[in-house]
């Protein structure tokens, strides 16, 4: 089994890294599936990294998100890799954002 824990590919309100050594100390030693009802970042289901596990959330961009990280790795690197090529600066951000809630 890995030691490597991954990090979360995003920062939320109420995430759960602070308290990760608190919550994993709770974890019982043996379950079946793990299910997480709001992922958020996934901190705590990364750090657990459980071989069964079911996670949802509320916000239908976020699961998007995460399914497109499952499906198509590669693509999302290099498109969040091209907006990084480019000096972020209040104009730029207020433009990508625009561009995304037009999407939502």
């Amino acid at each position: 089994m890995s030691t490597k824990v991954m990090s979360p590919v995003l920062k939320w309100a109420g995430g759960k890294t602070q308290l990760l050594e608190e919550l994993m100390s709770k974890v019982p030693q043996t379950y079946n599936t793990y299910f997480e009802p709001f992922i958020g970042a996934g901190a705590f289901f990364l750090s657990l990294k459980p071989k069964s596990a079911v996670i949802n959330d509320t916000n239908e961009q976020l699961i998007n998100l995460y399914q497109q990280l499952k499906h198509s790795p590669s693509e999302i690197i290099s498109i969040v890799s091209s907006l990084d090529e480019v000096a972020c600066d209040k104009n730029y951000y207020y433009k990508i954002r625009e561009r995304y809630n037009q999407k939502i």
